[in-house]
């Protein structure tokens, strides 16, 4: 994970493809607010993998909800492709460690279904991530149901 100062100039995080500025967020313990993020700042570049690592109950995961739409920070701004982003549900998506996989749907077609979700007909859905799977490290394990997969393919326990 990159850090990034909110005086970093703008041609270090202009082009990422994912910004993150001053990111918060609160949720009630008890009745009094518990800051889960606090002022997070992190770019990801076109081509990078970027991890996230610390202890259970850091913030990584409402990190990456955030980011992907699915919660709403408390406070601070999301850019996708340079451009702020409001409404990110649906723009971005991420695979946690866990399995989330639907187990009557094969890894090909596990892979498809946000396209499917978005209106891509299942053949073209298909072709597109096909090309893909050799990059993933899929190839091979496209017609395997979720339950065939090998543990060692995630290694790591939240």
């Amino acid at each position: 994970m990159k850090r990034v100062a909110a005086d970093a100039p703008a041609e270090v995080q202009g082009d990422a493809k994912v910004r993150v500025e001053g990111v918060s967020k609160y949720m009630l313990r008890h009745g009094q607010p518990f800051a889960v993020l606090q002022e997070v700042n992190l770019y990801a570049h076109a081509g990078e993998f970027v991890s996230l690592i610390g202890p259970s109950g850091c913030g990584k995961s409402t990190l990456l909800n955030i980011i992907a739409g699915l919660e709403q920070p408390s406070s601070g701004t999301l850019y996708l492709n340079g451009r702020r982003a409001e409404q990110r549900l649906g723009a971005v998506g991420y695979m946690q460690q866990k399995d989330l996989l639907l187990p009557w749907r094969s890894v090909l077609d596990n892979v498809i279904l946000g396209l499917e979700l978005r209106g891509m007909s299942r053949r073209p859905a298909r072709a597109r991530a096909l090309a893909l799977m050799e990059q993933f490290g899929l190839r091979g394990f496209e017609t395997a149901y979720p339950y065939t997969l090998s543990a060692r393919l995630y290694p790591f326990d939240e």
